[in-house]
């Protein structure tokens, strides 16, 4: 089975283009402010740069989180993942309804309420699942958190509802053994280095 099927991709387009002109318009104002310090004034421009830098890379750093680090489904554990920062790992059979809602959400990525957690992106979740047993999300800052239900962002919640309904039928046996295209290539290396 695929280890990152279509419906469980958080959706993203619309902030990598924002990025982009944003990382356009952050290199324009750091050429001008170079340009306008006077030329003795060594020591504030190096600490401009470095500024420019860091926030250069924590936008890059935004608009390619959901890219590299997708929600993902794979040998019956669903990965639920808020860029590099938020990770909440659910065994499927642990799922006992999931459901497409779509919930518009104030600003910030991650919220949370009692029980529940809701990883949204361009402010709003549109899959919420709710466990019968609960499970611990990593968060950046803090300790992780017990939740019983997580509200999740995706391009298609009706097919990432129905491969779950179709993977939580098979035994657990067929689905210990699945890998899928972006993790195989580790079991010959594992192979090899046990």
């Amino acid at each position: 089975m695929d280890d990152h099927p279509s419906g469980s991709r958080a959706p993203h387009a619309s902030e990598l283009g924002f990025a982009l002109a944003l990382i356009l318009v952050v290199l324009a104002e750091g050429a001008i402010v170079h340009f306008l310090l006077p030329a003795g004034w060594f020591w504030p421009k190096v600490v401009l740069a470095a500024v420019q830098l860091y926030g250069l890379s924590m936008l890059i750093a935004w608009a390619l989180g959901p890219r590299l680090y997708p929600h993902r489904l794979s040998a019956g554990m669903l990965e639920l993942r808020l860029g590099q920062l938020y990770v909440g790992r659910v065994a499927v059979e642990l799922i006992e309804h999931a459901e497409a809602r779509i919930e518009k959400l104030e600003r910030g990525a991650a919220h949370w309420r009692e029980g529940e957690v809701l990883l949204s992106s361009r402010g709003r979740v549109d899959v919420r699942l709710v466990l019968n047993t609960p499970i611990e999300v990593e968060r950046p800052l803090g300790e992780p958190v017990t939740v019983s239900t997580i509200s999740i962002a995706v391009d298609d919640p009706r097919g990432l509802i129905a491969e779950l309904e179709q993977r939580r039928m098979l035994p657990p046996a067929s689905a210990a053994h699945e890998t899928g295209p972006l993790m195989g290539w580790l079991v010959p290396v594992a192979d090899l280095l046990a």
